[in-house]
């Protein structure tokens, strides 16, 4: 199974090259870049040419309503059992990298968006005799 990434700009390239520095190099993600000059048919046609050549499961995007995904949308329509997905991230393609469905890597990135806050003695750096702050 593999799995097509794309997002605006070069965020499919990163979001693989971040992965492979956590997991080592996956041959299961295949970044598109979108760039300004790329129409829906640009991306389509090379959605096209990697599904040619590889067993895709679903796209993943980076925000759903941008070109990417609507390019997406489309070229699903006319290839069945290809599924969209939004929120391209580190917190979504990395279940999928050990094993994980799509279900349970969706499930583990809405987990992943969290507000955290640091403790009030944690976060305070103390000062030394010299006055310099200390961790």
């Amino acid at each position: 199974m593999s799995y097509i990434l794309v997002g605006h700009g070069a965020y499919a390239m990163e979001i693989v090259r971040s992965c492979a520095m956590i997991t080592g190099e996956q041959a299961m993600f295949h970044p598109v870049v979108f760039s300004d000059e790329m129409s829906a048919a640009d991306l389509m046609d090379r959605f096209a040419h990697i599904f040619s050549e590889q067993d895709v499961s679903a796209i993943i995007v980076d925000i759903l309503g941008g070109t990417p995904s609507n390019a997406a949308q489309m070229f699903a329509a006319s290839h069945a059992g290809v599924e969209v997905v939004t929120g391209l991230s580190l917190p979504l393609v990395l279940p999928l990298v050990f094993g994980e469905t799509l279900d349970a890597a969706l499930a583990a990135a809405k987990e992943g968006l969290q507000r955290v806050s640091i403790p009030e003695e944690k976060g305070r750096m103390s000062k030394n005799e010299e006055g310099e702050e200390e961790d």
